[in-house]
């Protein structure tokens, strides 16, 4: 078997409404299938607006997944999963919950760790504090990814 491959799932189905959707999500799911009967290893890699956009629907993914088909894993990203309004003031009532429910999950494989200077000044506390509550709280043989800055 080759390497992993990483997939995300962000475009739209029929026009403009929200990824999450469910044309985009059957659409999805049709992909998934069609993964699935190649085998292979696929690591999904969710961000907020996307069909798996959030704890629930990556937790759902992985309960209707056959581990006997495919590897599914998980690409945890958790600046990836706060949307804007997510990442004022209760950043970190929302990381915490992300990494509770996911840091530990049993299909992760990567962890993305935000980098500094991705954000504003402002928010690099942020940024050392989310990495500091993944380093404490994620168990497991995993990746760990440097984001950066652009």
């Amino acid at each position: 078997m080759g390497p992993p491959v990483v997939i995300r799932w962000g475009w739209v189905v029929g026009g403009s409404r929200p990824a999450w959707m469910p044309a985009s999500r059957g659409r999805f799911r049709e992909r998934c299938e069609a993964l699935e009967a190649l085998g292979g290893e696929w690591w999904i890699w969710p961000r907020w607006n996307h069909v798996l956009s959030d704890v629930p629907s990556v937790q759902t993914f992985f309960r209707e997944r056959s581990a006997e088909k495919t590897r599914w894993g998980l690409v945890l990203d958790v600046m990836g999963l706060l949307s804007d309004e997510m990442r004022g003031v209760a950043a970190m009532d929302h990381v915490e919950r992300i990494v509770t429910a996911l840091g530990t999950h049993p299909a992760l494989r990567g962890v993305i760790l935000p980098g500094e200077g991705i954000m504003s000044d402002t928010q690099d506390p942020l940024m050392r504090e989310i990495r500091e509550r993944l380093h404490q709280e994620v168990t497991g043989d995993v990746a760990w990814i440097e984001a950066t800055g652009a």
